[in-house]
C-alpha cells in the first residue's frame, strides 16, 4: 500500500493507493470482524493541518487503513527507525476457518529514516468526543482538556451544536471527515479509528494524552455479558493499537474504565446542562431516535439516576425488535439498564415494568445495589502511571471507591448465576 498525503487552504487529504487486488478487501479489526471494502481511497479532514510529525501521519494512515494493508507499505513521508521497530512487530489480519488471526508476515516499510527523531509527545490533553454520555462525563471530569469532535461530512450532526455551546468555556475542535464512509459498510476500520482526528492535530496542540469514553460496561464486562480481567496486563502490555500510540509516547486511554453508565450519569447529573443534550443514537439524523434499544438503555438510566429528566414516550418502544432484546434478558443490556429497570419500576408503564418485576428473580441483578454507582480502582492500572493520582481524585470528588474486600461483586457478575462469595 502506498500513501500520499497533501494540505490545502482548507483540508487535509490522505489517499491509499492499493498496489495489490488484495489491498482492496480487508476486516474490520473490531469484533464481529465484517469483510469491508476499500469504498473511498482518500480520507478528507476539513481542516488544513500546520504541522504533522512523520510518525503521527503514518499511524494515522494505519488506524484509518490498517484492514487493507497487507505486507509493504510507503507511507507519505519516511518515519523513524523508532517506529519502524513497532511496525515491524505488526501482522495484518484476516480470517483462517472463520476466526480472525493474524496472518504469518509482518509489515515491512520502505521509506525508514534513520536520522529522524520520533514524536516525543506533547504536554495537552484531549477528549475524543462522541456527544453521548461516558465521553461527556470525561469533560465533566477534566474540563481544562481540549475536545476533539469528528462530524461526518455532510451528514447532519446534532453534537455540531454542543460543541458550539461548549466553546463558550472549553477549547473546541470540530472537524469534518469522511473517515466513516472509508469503507463499505460504512463505519472505522479500528476502533483506533475514534483518535483520527486527535492524531491529526496531536503536533499542531501539542497533545500527549487522548482521552476516550469506555466505561465498565465495554472495558470489563464484555458489554454485560462476562467479566473479563482487562487491567491483568498493564497500562505498557495491552494490545497492539495501544503499543502503536505508546511508542510515539502519544497516550491513549479510557480514564472512565472502572465506571458503569449509572456511575457516569450521577456525574452528569452534577453538570445538569449537559443532561438535555446528549447525543447517543446514529439512526436518526444528527438526533436520538428514542426507539431503538441503545435510546430505551439511555433512556431507563437517564429515568433512575435524573427522576425530573424529560418525560420519556414509552410507547415508542413497544414494538417487536425492542421486544426481541427484553426477551433474551437477563443476558442483554447489561447491570446498568438491568439495575435502572428495576429501580424506575413506579415510572413505567405495565408492558416494561413486567420485565422489571422479572429481573428481580435473579439474585446478582438485585446485587448491582452494592456496587454499580461505585468505581472499580482496579481500572487505574489501564491509565498512564502519571495519570493516576489526578483521575483518582477527581472520579472520588462525585463517586466512592468499591472496597477492595467487595470487588468480587463485579469480578463474578453475570446476569444469571446465583450469588456467590469469595473466601
Amino acid at each position: 500500500m502506498i500513501f500520499t498525503y497533501r494540505v490545502t487552504t482548507h483540508q487535509t487529504y490522505i489517499e491509499a493507493i492499493p498496489e495489490l487486488e488484495e489491498e482492496k478487501y480487508g476486516f474490520r479489526a473490531e469484533a464481529p470482524y465484517p469483510k469491508i471494502t476499500l469504498n473511498n481511497h482518500r480520507l478528507i479532514f476539513n481542516y488544513p493541518v500546520k504541522n504533522i510529525h512523520p510518525d503521527l501521519l503514518a499511524l494515522l494512515c494505519l488506524i484509518t487503513f490498517y484492514p487493507f494493508c497487507k505486507h509493504w507499505i510507503t507511507f507519505p513521508k519516511f518515519i523513524s527507525t523508532h517506529f519502524n521497530q513497532t511496525i515491524n512487530q505488526l501482522k495484518p489480519y484476516g480470517m483462517v476457518q472463520g476466526k480472525y488471526v493474524p496472518l504469518s508476515q509482518y509489515f515491512q516499510v520502505r521509506n525508514v529514516d534513520s536520522q529522524l527523531k520520533p514524536y516525543s509527545g506533547g504536554k495537552q490533553k484531549c477528549v475524543a468526543y462522541g456527544g453521548g454520555i461516558d465521553s461527556t462525563a470525561v469533560i465533566c471530569l477534566f474540563p481544562d482538556a481540549i475536545i476533539i469532535h469528528e462530524k461526518c461530512i455532510n451528514q447532519p450532526d446534532r453534537t455540531q451544536n454542543i460543541m458550539q455551546d461548549l466553546s463558550s468555556t472549553h477549547q473546541v475542535l470540530c472537524i469534518e471527515s469522511n473517515n466513516k464512509l472509508i469503507a463499505k459498510p460504512r463505519g472505522w476500520c479500528t476502533w483506533a479509528s475514534c483518535a483520527s482526528t486527535s492524531v491529526l492535530v496531536a503536533t499542531d496542540y501539542d497533545i500527549g494524552y487522548i482521552m476516550l469514553g469506555s466505561s465498565l460496561g465495554s472495558v470489563y464486562l464484555n458489554n454485560g455479558r462476562s467479566y473479563y480481567p482487562a487491567h491483568q496486563r498493564g497500562y505498557e502490555n495491552q494490545n497492539q493499537w495501544f503499543r502503536l500510540f505508546q511508542a510515539l509516547n502519544l497516550h491513549i486511554f479510557s480514564p472512565i474504565a472502572g465506571i458503569s453508565e449509572i456511575g457516569l450519569t450521577k456525574i452528569l447529573k452534577c453538570h445538569s446542562k449537559y443532561i438535555d443534550k446528549l447525543i447517543y443514537c446514529i439512526l436518526k439524523e444528527g438526533d436520538n431516535c428514542h426507539q431503538c434499544w441503545k435510546c430505551l438503555r439511555r433512556d431507563l438510566i437517564l429515568t433512575y439516576v435524573v427522576r425530573n429528566y424529560q418525560k420519556v414516550n414509552w410507547d415508542q418502544y413497544h414494538q417487536k425488535k425492542i421486544l426481541k432484546h427484553l426477551q433474551a434478558l437477563p443476558n442483554e443490556g447489561g447491570p446498568s439498564l438491568q439495575h435502572a429497570l428495576v429501580h424506575s419500576i413506579p415510572y413505567l408503564p405495565n408492558w416494561l415494568r413486567s420485565w422489571g418485576y422479572y429481573l428481580t428473580l435473579f439474585p446478582l441483578v438485585l446485587q448491582t445495589d452494592l456496587w454499580i454507582t461505585r468505581y472499580y480502582q482496579k481500572a487505574l492500572d489501564l491509565v498512564p502511571p502519571e495519570f493516576r493520582p489526578k483521575i483518582k481524585e477527581q472520579i472520588e470528588y462525585y463517586l466512592l471507591p468499591l472496597p477492595k474486600d467487595q470487588e468480587y461483586l463485579i469480578e463474578t457478575w453475570h446476569p444469571n448465576k446465583t450469588i456467590t462469595t469469595m473466601d
